[in-house]
Formats: structure tokens, C-alpha cells, sequence
């Protein structure tokens, strides 16, 4: 009897375990992506500044906008 009881008990914790990470590691991972393309596209966007401050161009008027 004592055996059911702590396999079910297992069981029911790693199905509660399973369904808790399948809700949290969608949202985390989109999370993670979009902070990681930002801050990517913002890099991208300040080194084309420099880069075109360093060649004397002037810069776009959207190569001025600042991306957050």
C-alpha cells in the first residue's frame, strides 16, 4: 500500500512538473529571443553611427532615430 501511495504521489508531482514547464518555457524562451534581437538590432544600429561618423557621412535621418 505504501508503495502506490509514493508512485502515485511521484507520479502526480513530475505530471504537475511537466504541465508547469510547458506553460513557463514557451513565454521564456519568446522572452529571451525578443531581448536578444533588441538589444542585437540596437548594437547594429550604434555601430553603423560610428561607422558612418568615422567616414564623415551623415547619418539618415532614420539611422538617427534610437532604438530601445
Amino acid at each position: 500500500m505504501d508503495l502506490i501511495y509514493v508512485v502515485s504521489i511521484v507520479g502526480g508531482l513530475l505530471g504537475g512538473l511537466v504541465t508547469i514547464l510547458r506553460l513557463i518555457v514557451p513565454i521564456a524562451v519568446r522572452l529571451f529571443h525578443s531581448i536578444n534581437f533588441h538589444r542585437r538590432r540596437h548594437q547594429s544600429n550604434i555601430h553603423d553611427r560610428q561607422l558612418a561618423r568615422h567616414e564623415g557621412k551623415q547619418p539618415s535621418r532614420t539611422e538617427q532615430r534610437i532604438y530601445l
